[in-house]
């Protein structure tokens, strides 16, 4: 999902924030276009298998959870201090909203086990984004350093939560392309946090917030 643009303008390599302009309004209507078209065929494959197959909690779960990272999109705080090179624009973006590319196989059923896993998932992206609040973003930037919440248990509390709703959904709906997806994101998602850090360490608030949160993403492991 390389196609999308998080921001109103994309600056030469080498980058970090990009002058600010009324033209910047058309990049910013376009890169939304985009991602709520590829949001809605997501949904769309989803609600088909819904209907065909009758109520899955598993395929329910997900569509939450991705409806919830649409509306922070929609609703996220701008900021100045963005980095846009381009590996950090495709880690970014692909970290976010891989997800959007799992599809349920035909026939699959769930196990409890995956449901709850989901569930549990979904509750910590809730617990996150309250910590967070509208400082979501999908470039690394300042928006300011949260430190509260969540983010006294890992630096990353929201992308956890990305990795926990997946797991589950896998487990539920276990194919090559999910398997694929799952890991191909979570890579991504590595390099964003390696790029947002690589961006917050100029702030001395961040260098101090590190030192007291050890863990970035799995607690007791990374």
């Amino acid at each position: 999902m390389t196609a999308l643009v998080d921001a109103d303008f994309m600056p030469e390599e080498g980058e970090i924030s990009p002058p600010m302009g009324r033209r910047f309004d058309l990049g910013r209507v376009l890169s939304k276009f985009g991602l709520v078209s590829v949001y809605l065929a997501f949904l769309y494959a989803h609600i088909a298998i819904l209907r065909s197959e009758g109520f899955r909690l598993s395929l329910a779960l997900l569509v939450a959870f991705e409806t919830i990272m649409i509306g922070y999109v929609v609703t996220r705080r701008d900021s100045n201090d963005v980095d846009f090179t381009p590996v950090a624009v495709v880690a970014g973006l692909a970290g976010s909203f891989m997800a959007l590319g799992f599809r349920p196989p035909s026939g699959a059923d769930d196990a409890v086990l995956g449901q709850v896993i989901q569930v549990a998932g979904l509750l910590l992206q809730l617990g996150a984004s309250a910590s967070l609040g509208r400082s979501f973003g999908l470039l690394p930037a300042n928006r300011g350093i949260k430190s509260s919440g969540m983010y006294r248990i890992v630096r990353h509390p929201l992308y956890f939560s990305y990795l926990v709703t997946s797991i589950g959904y896998l487990l539920n709906n276990l194919s090559v392309r999910n398997l694929c997806v799952l890991a191909v994101g979570t890579g991504f998602q590595a390099i964003r946090i390696r790029y947002e850090e690589r961006l917050l360490s100029s702030d001395p608030e961040y260098r101090t917030y590190v030192q007291s949160v050890r863990y970035r993403l799995l607690p007791g492991l990374w």
